[in-house]
Order: C-alpha cells, then structure tokens, then sequence
C-alpha cells in the first residue's frame, strides 16, 4: 500500500490510483481510489482530488469536517480526515448503508517539519495510506490558517432532499483560524430531482485573486438528458467568471451558460449528457474571482499628501481600489448586538491623521455595554502563530458606549487576531496592517 513516485499530474490531467486496504472484517472497507488532478497555475505540490469511491464500506465521519459528500434526508454525510504525519485515517460509523461510489472534493498539500495547515485539506502528502474501519483517529488534524491567506468553509443545508433541491452554501471566512464574514452566501439550485451534490468542505482563496472550485453533481441511476444549475452568490465578496466541467467519468459537458439575478449576481448552467453514459460524477469547475477586501471592512486610505488620510468603509458603490495607499486594514467593522449581550464591540477601524500628526496605525475599538464593568477590559492581538504582539487593559467602565486606542503602529504587515476580553463574555476581530 505504498503510494507510488511521481504521480503528481500536471495542470488539468487526471490520474487514478487504488490502494488496497489489509484484510479487515466482512462489510468494513476494502478498497479505496483516489481521481487525482492538478490545479491549474498551482504549486506542484497541490493536488485536487477530486474522486473518492469506497467499497463494501459504510458510513463515515470524522473530527474535522472538510469534505461534505451525499445529502440525505434527516442528515448529512461528513467524510473528512485527519493526520498523523504517517496515514491518513477515518473513523466508521457501522450499521448504515453506503453507495459504490461517493464523489468527494478536498485540497492536499506538501507541508514542511512542523509547519500547521490550513482551513483547507492540508496535510503531509504520506507514503503510505492506511483506511482502518472502527478506528478513531489518532490526532486531530490543526486548523491554522496560513500567512497572508484567507480560508473559505463552504457550510451546507439541504432543503427538501429527493426533490427539486435547494442548497445552500455559506461562505465564511476565516483568518488565524477565527470566522469572520458569516453573511456570505452561495445559493445552489438543482432542478430534475437531482439528489448526491456536493461541495468542498474548505478552499483557500485570498482577496483580489481567482479561484476554481469543484462542484460534484452525481445522476447515477436517473434518466436525464439535460440538468439545469442555478447558482448565486454575493456581488459584494466576488463572482463566478466561467463554468466548465472536468473529469472522464462521465459524458456531462456545459452547453450554455447565462448570467442572470440582480446585478447579474447568479448564473445559469445548463448541462447535457454527450455520451449517453450515465456512470460517474459530474464535476462542475467554477472559475470564482473575489473582491480585493469583503465589503463594510474599514481602511485608513492616505492620499498624494501625506497629510491627507481618511477613514472609509468598503462598499459596492463605492470600493477601495486596489491600488489605494493603504495604511491599515480593520477586520469588520459592525457587529450586531444580540438579545442577553452584555457586551459587543460596534466599530473597529483606523485613526485618521489629526492636527498635521500621524496616528497611523492607531486603532479605536468601540464597545458598548448593557451592564457597568466590575472588572477591568483587557484585550490582546495574536499573530497568526498564535504568539501575543500587544496586550493592553483598560478600567472598567459603566453602562454605555465605550472607545479604546489600540496601538498598532508597531505591527509589522500581516493579519492579526484580536481578542477583547470582558467579565462576561470573549469577543474577536481581525486585524490586517498593510505597510
């Protein structure tokens, strides 16, 4: 069961591969492939896998929920997997069914002598790999987020299953391993009572850049000639440019495809069956451009004058450009206050220079509270190792809206976590300084 040399494809080929298990009990796994295939323009390291069929098996979850493969009524599957550095694992739930085959999608990266991974599937590409059914893994797999990097964890509902199905995707990012942006949303449409889609549990993605994401469609056992998608997304994160589909297991190809909704904010994607062959997924490749910083996030913008520097908010109708001078990045910069807070932080965004002096890189953290402070308000900004870069406490203060000088201007460039600490409750932000 040693994974052969040099099986890392280049762009766009497809590699299959199948290891076999050692003998286990009668119904557990006893085979397992891996439809391997390179990201276009990616590190050689970086493959997609794209396909994962288990036979004589059964149910699967696991402690990190990175691949979300069928959804069926009353639950979802979860198949995900951890490391430990030399195998990669799954733990079985016995006594339910499987199908022959599950499309699965997921990231695997190198990664170097003690380097973490990411939201996305990182792991130690092993030379041996190891599927014990009943076996809990043995340690769980770290979620840091990489330097500079932005993860997107697709989170998915079914409404309806075995019928016109309605999914929907949430996007949310995360930085230093802490979610930021709930809001963003992805709404899939599937029509022709298509059941078996899934989507990537995690994808990488940072600001300003293009990304592919695999969507996997499986028609197995339903006669259909054509398969309608409609898929929408939030204008204010970024927008699908192209839709293609991959892989050889199947004789699905996109015929057309439309862009439709309010601001052309969806796309319509109608796919035919070419061949006639009905046996294996479909794997749909959406080309996704987002957006160089999530709408509503607050930056310092200093203009040809070095005495001229303003606060703005990004928005749809009125985006920081790219090529702004950009002095400090705030994470999000308006949360809502819900029903039992004590205490919530409303803004967090830089200073403008005052009076002809630089306050670059001094940020106000505004907090309001619906019970006075006993204790004094401490908060700390980690880097994305988790080391501690500032720390500061403030009194305790009375009932009200509070603001607070963070002074940032020491850090150097990267993103950072906040974490502002009160008597009741732990509230946390980004922090992303761009020198």
């Amino acid at each position: 069961m040693v994974l052969p040399q040099g099986i890392i494809p280049a762009p766009g080929e497809l590699i299959t591969k199948t290891f076999a298990t050692d003998p286990l009990p009668p119904g557990a796994i006893d085979s397992v492939v891996f439809l391997l295939s390179a990201m276009p323009r990616s590190r050689t390291d970086t493959l997609l896998l794209t396909s994962f069929t288990v036979t004589g098996g059964e149910f699967f979850t696991c402690e990190t929920p990175v691949i979300v493969p069928r959804l069926a009524s009353g639950n979802s599957l979860e198949l995900s997997c951890v490391s430990d550095r030399d195998t990669i694992r799954f733990d079985s739930r016995t006594g339910q069914s499987i199908p022959a085959s599950i499309p699965v999608t997921g990231l695997i990266r190198n990664l170097q002598d003690g380097e973490s991974g990411s939201g996305t599937l990182f792991l130690l590409l092993p030379a041996e790999l190891t599927i014990i059914a009943g076996e809990t893994p043995r340690a769980p797999f770290a979620s840091l987020a990489p330097r500079g990097d932005t993860a997107i964890t697709w989170h998915i509902t079914a409404a309806n299953p075995g019928h016109d199905t309605t999914v929907t995707v949430e996007m949310v990012l995360i930085s230093a391993g802490v979610e930021r942006h709930c809001q963003k949303k992805i709404v899939i449409e599937v029509i022709d009572d298509m059941p078996g889609l899934f989507f990537p549990g995690d994808f990488a993605v940072e600001a300003g850049r293009t990304v592919e994401i695999p969507l996997v469609l499986d028609p197995r056992g339903f006669t259909l000639s054509d398969i309608d998608v409609t898929l929408r997304w939030d204008k204010n994160f970024g927008k699908i440019v192209s839709v293609r589909t991959a892989g050889t297991a199947s004789s699905w190809e996109v015929e057309t495809y439309s862009y439709s909704g309010t601001d052309a904010d969806a796309v319509n994607v109608k796919l035919v069956n070419t061949g006639g062959r009905n046996d294996g997924g479909i794997i749909l490749i959406l080309r996704f451009e987002t957006f160089p910083f999530p709408e509503r996030d607050a930056f310092a913008v200093r203009s040809t004058s070095i005495l001229t520097e303003q606060v703005m908010a990004n928005s749809s109708t009125q985006p920081v450009r790219p090529d702004s001078c950009l002095l400090v990045v705030s994470g999000n910069c308006a949360v809502p206050l819900t029903a039992g807070d004590n205490f919530t932080i409303l803004t967090f965004h830089p200073n403008p220079i005052t009076g002809g002096r630089s306050e670059t890189g001094v940020l106000t953290l505004t907090v309001r509270t619906t019970t006075a402070m006993t204790k004094p308000l401490r908060v700390d900004v980690f880097d994305v190792l988790g080391r501690v870069r500032l720390s500061k406490s403030f009194d305790p203060v009375p009932t009200g809206r509070h603001s607070f000088i963070l002074p940032t201007y020491n850090l150097p460039a990267g993103i950072y976590l906040g974490r502002c600490v009160s008597e009741w409750d732990v509230k946390t932000f980004k922090i992303q300084v761009i020198r």
